[in-house]
C-alpha cells in the first residue's frame, strides 16, 4: 500500500478482515474491530495523523492484544465456573444441551420424563420398573431450568415459555400447505437476509 493513500477507518477494518486467511484463523477477535475505533481514538489522539500504513500495524496490533485478553479470560472464566484444587479442568454440568432440550421438552412441550428419555435417548434408572421413577430424566430436567433461569431470569424464561407455547399451538393449527409456506418463509429470509416480514411478501408475491 502507499503510505500517502488516506483511508477511513470502515475501509481499514474490510482491509484487515481480508487481508489473509493466516491472520483470520490467528486472531479471533475479528468481530470485534467495528468497536476498535473509539477505543483508539480516545487513546491515541493522534491517530488521524498518522500515514494509513501506520494506522493499519496500530489495529493489526490491537486486535492480537485482544486475542490476548480473551483468551486469557476464558481461561479465567473457565477455571472459576470448572476449576477445583489438583483437578483437571472438568464441567459441573456435562451435558448442559441436552439438559436444556430436556427442560424445553417438559416446561413447552408438557412432555412427561419417561417421554423426554425416550426422545432424547436417557436410559432409564435400574430400579424404573420397581419405582417407575425417571430420575435420571428429572435431574436433566432441573438442570436445564437451573441453566434457563440464568440465562433469561426465572420471569424472563417464564414468558419465553408462553410465547414458545403460543408459537407450537399456532403451528400445530397449520395446514401442510400452510407449514410449507412458512418454511419457504423462513428459509427466503435466512438466506437473503432480509426480515421476515419482507421475505412474506416475496414469498406471497412468487405465490400470486
Amino acid at each position: 500500500m502507499d503510505g500517502n493513500e488516506s483511508l477511513t477507518f470502515g475501509e481499514m477494518v474490510s482491509y484487515v478482515r481480508g487481508s489473509s486467511e493466516a491472520m483470520a484463523s490467528e486472531m479471533e477477535p475479528l468481530k470485534h474491530l467495528d468497536y476498535l475505533e473509539p477505543l483508539i481514538r480516545y487513546y491515541k489522539p493522534g491517530f488521524g495523523g498518522l500515514s494509513s500504513q501506520e494506522q493499519l500495524e496500530l489495529l493489526e496490533n490491537a486486535c492480537k492484544y485482544i486475542n490476548d485478553f480473551l483468551q486469557s479470560l476464558r481461561k479465567l472464566q473457565a477455571f472459576l465456573e470448572y476449576g477445583a484444587p489438583n483437578r483437571k479442568l472438568a464441567p459441573a454440568v456435562k451435558d448442559p444441551k441436552r439438559d436444556v432440550r430436556a427442560a424445553i421438552l417438559h416446561e413447552v412441550d408438557g412432555l412427561n420424563f419417561t417421554e423426554i428419555g425416550k426422545r432424547l435417548g436417557i436410559p432409564p434408572p435400574p430400579n424404573y420398573e420397581i419405582k417407575r421413577d425417571y430420575q435420571t430424566v428429572s435431574d436433566a430436567v432441573k438442570r436445564g431450568m437451573n441453566i434457563l433461569e440464568k440465562a433469561f431470569g426465572k420471569e424472563g424464561w417464564r414468558k419465553r415459555a408462553e410465547t414458545m407455547r403460543a408459537e407450537k399451538a399456532w403451528w400445530r393449527s397449520l395446514s401442510p400447505e400452510e407449514r410449507k409456506k412458512e418454511e419457504e418463509i423462513e428459509i427466503t429470509a435466512l438466506d437473503l437476509g432480509i426480515p421476515f416480514e419482507e421475505a412474506r411478501r416475496r414469498v406471497e408475491h412468487r405465490r400470486s
